[in-house]
């Protein structure tokens, strides 16, 4: 068993060696044993820079496969838009698969599209090539497509990599039936997927320098 410690506030989650190892490539580089030997304590891993409410996720995912969401759609969309991230942050391509399909449900189940906060926090966590930005502008376009007023909050708030994005796609979208088949997510959620046993390449680059002598853990 592990302690990460998560957050500012450092959070504490104790967590089996085999769940850290399932499929996050961060953690099955930063748990072997010549990275053990450069931190002060070789049995805890500090996340000071990750979210700790987005890590509980994370850790009852590990454990359970699921993971309960905010009953509000905004509040839920910004924890999934986190975790996300997080599993970004943790290279673990299978975390973020599980996130995407959970915010393509999430659709039907709220009739309504993440709109603001999520979209930001999506593009300022993840690479130019993430399946999760794609995701987002999908969304938006076809709102747009559909003749919705939704996509016009928040304008002035998102990135300007998210705008840029979504202009481009329009034109494409505009020669698309608007029928919602032609929706690429509800034709399989494996469109955004990423290769689960290939988290290391798709992921970020991961560089951290942690406090009280963790060292330096790097994953490419």
């Amino acid at each position: 068993i592990y302690k990460i410690v998560v957050g500012d506030k450092a959070e504490s989650f104790n967590i089996h060696t085999s769940l850290l190892c399932s499929s996050s490539a961060f953690f099955q580089t930063s748990l072997k044993k010549e990275w053990e030997d450069m931190r002060k304590d070789s049995k805890t891993i500090a996340l000071q820079h990750d979210d700790p409410d987005a890590f509980r996720m994370y850790a009852h995912w590990l454990y359970c496969r699921k993971f309960p969401l905010a009953d509000d759609r905004d509040e839920a969309y910004v924890q999934l838009a986190k975790a996300y991230v997080l599993g970004e942050s943790l290279l673990d391509a299978k975390f973020k698969n599980t996130i995407l399909d959970s915010i393509i449900t999430a659709t039907t189940t709220f009739d309504y599209f993440p709109v603001g906060q999520p979209i930001t926090i999506i593009y300022e966590g993840t690479p130019v090539e993430s399946p999760a930005r794609r995701l987002m502008v999908d969304f938006y376009v076809y709102a747009m497509h559909s003749g919705g007023t939704s996509w016009t909050r928040h304008l002035g708030a998102y990135p300007k990599e998210f705008l840029v994005d979504t202009l481009t796609k329009i034109p494409i979208v505009r020669l698309a039936p608007a029928s919602s088949g032609s929706r690429p997510w509800t034709k399989s959620f494996e469109n955004y997927h990423e290769e689960e046993n290939n988290s290391s390449k798709t992921g970020l680059f991961r560089a951290k320098e942690e406090d009280a002598g963790m060292g330096v853990v790097l994953v490419s």
